[in-house]
């Protein structure tokens, strides 16, 4: 629908996660990281579904003229490469300014159950040759 649709996507293992956990603690099981150019639609007002605590945020990019994170307490956070937190994003309704220019980038590390099951592969059914 929209070319420019922000993006997001929720990892649960690897190098990502183990440098986040080194510096933001072993209570960090996810980080979603984002992207967000200024041409996306705005990431509307919401509370997250799947955090169980606090939240934290880090922004990065050469995005300029807003992309803050703006919280319903006032708080409001747009500092790159910094940790933001915590924040209880799944209590406290919360959303990202839009922004002129550029590409705006997050991780939200945070404390979320566990990563769905995966199901085994399905075996694709082959043709069968019948015994006479």
């Amino acid at each position: 629908k929209y070319p420019f649709a922000p993006r997001s996507n929720t990892i649960r293992e690897g190098r990502i996660l183990e440098c986040v956990r080194e510096q933001l603690g072993d209570q960090i099981n996810a980080v979603c990281l984002n992207r967000k150019r200024a041409e996306s639609p705005c990431i509307s007002r919401h509370r997250d579904g799947k955090n169980s605590g606090p939240s934290w945020v880090m922004l990065w990019g050469d995005f300029e003229g807003g992309g803050e994170l703006e919280l319903a307490t006032g708080e409001r956070y747009g500092e790159n490469n910094v940790w933001h937190g915590p924040i209880d994003g799944g209590k406290v309704e919360h959303w990202v300014n839009a922004h002129e220019t550029g590409v705006r980038y997050s991780a939200v590390a945070f404390h979320g159950p566990p990563a769905p099951r995966t199901r085994p592969p399905v075996k694709k059914k082959t043709a069968s040759t019948k015994i006479k």
